[in-house]
């Protein structure tokens, strides 16, 4: 399903940093508020949460129009205790899903908070540790009974802005009174990745074998990833004997495959959503 916006839509374009947010340097993205149509979009999406956290996303077809509304919920979970802390809605500038397909192989997640100090400096103190659990679930707002359905919650490995200090803890302005402390806040916005999608890519890959096709060399190293679509090579070449060397990740060496022999006529796309992965051309068919 495709959408676009019945609203003003504004875009940026600009470079995106694989592991690391500046404000200023985002891919392509659509920021709104309000309402979306259905039609085209191959980027980014933003929530803002001035309105309930809830985005209203209209999809027609001949039979039917439903309006689907959605929300988000987060919390910063405390791994070595598992405990998990409820990031308020009030608390949630803004989250953008920001996917940048020709430069990263699965979605970046920005999300500009508003916290209470202490949890700020807890997340900058354990920032390799702890993690976030981001929910999205959405309803039918034409349906008279609006029941709630998950999209996905996940939890996501985050990452801070290159501004801020990531050795000292947060400035709270000579308050020393950890009561008091509570009642400072400061504004942060945070990179998250999702772990599902760091673990599937981050696998050792290395084959070696005999009178193999570049299709079934391809499988095998992605054979752990779930819900996998990949389109049939255009080249589809069989070796008498290939060996891919050792690679710390899927990503690379897909990369290392096709500069071997190309798998389309086109450049692939290697890209892991969050309902799907997908090893594809970028013919557009």
């Amino acid at each position: 399903m495709a959408y676009s916006f019945s609203n003003t839509l504004q875009s940026t374009k600009s470079a995106t940093a694989n592991t690391s947010y500046n404000p200023n340097k985002m891919s392509n993205y659509y920021s709104f508020s309000n309402t979306l149509q259905s039609s085209s979009i191959n980027t980014a999406t933003r929530y803002s949460t001035k309105s309930n956290t809830d985005i209203k996303i209209s999809a027609t077809d001949k039979r039917s129009v439903a309006a689907y509304r959605y929300t988000i919920a987060l919390q910063y979970l405390n791994v070595a205790k598992n405990i998990s802390t409820d990031i308020k809605n009030e608390c949630v500038k803004s989250l953008i899903i920001d996917h940048n397909y020709e430069v990263n192989c699965m979605p970046i997640v920005y999300v500009n908070l508003k916290l209470d100090k202490s949890l700020v400096d807890d997340m900058i103190k354990n920032q390799n540790d702890n993690m976030i659990i981001f929910t999205l679930s959405k309803y039918n707002d034409s349906s008279e009974m609006k029941v709630n359905t998950m999209v996905f919650r996940k939890k996501f490995i985050y990452f801070l802005p290159d501004n801020v200090n990531k050795m000292d803890p947060v400035d709270y302005n000579n308050v020393t009174n950890d009561q008091m402390k509570g009642d400072t806040y400061t504004s942060l916005t945070l990179g998250l990745l999702c772990l599902d999608h760091v673990n599937d890519n981050k696998t050792h890959c290395e084959v070696t074998a005999k009178e193999v096709t570049m299709s079934e060399i391809v499988k095998y190293i992605t054979s752990h990833i779930n819900n996998l679509i990949i389109e049939p090579f255009s080249y589809n070449d069989t070796f008498d004997q290939f060996v891919l060397p050792p690679h710390d990740s899927v990503n690379k060496a897909l990369k290392y495959l096709n500069n071997q022999k190309v798998f389309y006529s086109t450049p692939y796309r290697y890209y892991q959503d969050f309902d799907c992965t997908y090893i594809l051309s970028s013919s557009g068919r």
